[in-house]
């Protein structure tokens, strides 16, 4: 399936916003997020339309602009100049996903060399669920997702008051 490049987009715009300390497409509404997507990637290729349902293609054509994407280091590099990163960016970024890296490439980018050289290794990463065996349910998980979210606001309401 594509969920592993669909997640590597998510990386990425998470990658961007550790380097660059704000959202990378901070969209009010979808319609505005996918035009900040549009306007920095430029428009989809009619190759990369024609992967997709009608409706959504002719609502793509006559909604949005055909924009030439933006220079991404040039875009980047006022905000954070690692070449590398950069690269990295750029390549799990691609708004066509058959174009965007995979998640084992991107682990092989000159980006991590510095924490894993060159060594050619597989890339195996078991997943370790840290609360197996523990009685966890649908209550305790709704009650942990409640506490962060207060956690969340409350440093949030006291950053506002400092």
């Amino acid at each position: 399936g594509n969920s592993g490049t669909l997640d590597v987009w998510s990386v990425g715009c998470i990658m961007a916003r550790m380097l660059t300390g704000r959202a990378l497409f901070p969209g009010e509404t979808e319609m505005h997020q996918i035009d900040l997507i549009i306007n920095l990637l430029g428009f989809p290729s009619d190759d990369l339309l024609d992967t997709i349902d009608d409706s959504a293609r002719n609502y793509v054509l006559t909604t949005f602009q055909r924009v030439e994407g933006k220079d991404f280091r040039a875009f980047f590099n006022a905000i954070h100049d690692d070449a590398d990163a950069l690269d990295l960016l750029g390549r799990m970024l691609k708004l066509d996903l058959r174009e965007r890296c995979s998640a084992s490439e991107a682990l092989r980018q000159s980006y991590f060399t510095e924490v894993y050289g060159n060594e050619e290794q597989e890339m195996v990463c078991p997943f370790t669920d840290p609360l197996e065996g523990t009685e966890s349910s649908v209550e305790w998980f709704r009650d942990v997702v409640y506490q962060k979210l207060e956690d969340i606001n409350a440093m949030r309401a006291s950053e506002i008051q400092e």
